[in-house]
């Protein structure tokens, strides 16, 4: 079997597919940054709130030892 030579056409037809492929690759490569930086900023945001309610079950944790510690001093009166 032997290897035949492209055609002009043939050629060209595969170097618009290459072009288009390494357009789309790009297109990709930026879009993917995109949702990088997204994702950052996301769990940013996560963060924040995750530490706000570790703050907030810290807080109801005191205020339970206090009411628990005011109602012991209470019954003993």
């Amino acid at each position: 079997m032997s290897v035949q030579p492209l055609t002009s056409e043939e050629a060209g037809n595969l170097e618009k597919n290459y072009d288009r492929l390494m357009q789309m690759a790009a297109e990709l490569d930026r879009a993917l940054y995109t949702v990088n930086l997204e994702m950052q900023e996301a769990y940013k945001g996560f963060l924040k709130v995750k530490t706000e309610l570790d703050m907030l079950k810290s807080e109801k944790t005191t205020i339970i030892e206090r009411s628990r510690l005011i109602s012991r001093m209470l019954s003993k009166f």
